[in-house]
């Protein structure tokens, strides 16, 4: 019998918590923080585990060809690329698990002057990261677990406050 990969199952996560998945290939943070340079600016969409992620009308195995439409110059490709994504990750105010691997992508493309839409492509980007993640977690949360700046803040301002504390109590 062979291995199913494992997906994030949002109803799992809504009981159980999202530390459920912390630190493991279906915490999308944790994926995006590990994701290599040379996989977002190639545009190396078949490395990225999209399938074991989900959007509001299921898996986002079909989030890399809505990408690389995205891309093109022309906006009879490009737009309904964008309307699709819009509908499909961040979906009346909820953002899918996969809508965070997307960002390094959709920076990208909006960042090539050659692109379609790139102001709306932007706009995608920034609704993802503002918006809560299936009920739970915030924009503070995802930048926090991809690239540690919080836990590293959190640590300075401890030794600061004991720092503090330590030379009141010596005058």
């Amino acid at each position: 019998m062979a291995s199913e990969e494992p997906v994030f199952d949002h109803e799992e996560a809504s009981v159980h918590g999202f530390e459920l998945y912390e630190g493991t290939q279906l915490d999308v943070r944790a994926v995006i923080s590990g994701m290599p340079k040379h996989v977002k600016d190639g545009f190396l969409l078949e490395e990225v585990a999209w399938s074991r992620f989900g959007h509001a009308y299921g898996s986002g195995h079909d989030v890399p060809e809505r990408l690389s439409r995205l891309r093109s110059r022309d906006a009879e490709t490009a737009r309904p690329a964008l309307d699709l994504l819009w509908g499909r990750v961040v979906h009346q105010g909820t953002v899918g698990s996969v809508a965070p691997l997307t960002v390094p992508f959709l920076l990208r493309i909006a960042a090539d002057p050659s692109a379609y839409g790139r102001a709306g492509v932007l706009g995608l980007a920034a609704a993802t990261a503002r918006r809560e993640h299936w009920g739970h977690g915030t924009r503070t949360t995802f930048l926090r677990v991809a690239t540690g700046t919080a836990v590293r803040l959190r640590r300075l301002f401890d030794e600061l406050v004991r720092r503090s504390v330590t030379q009141r109590r010596n005058r």
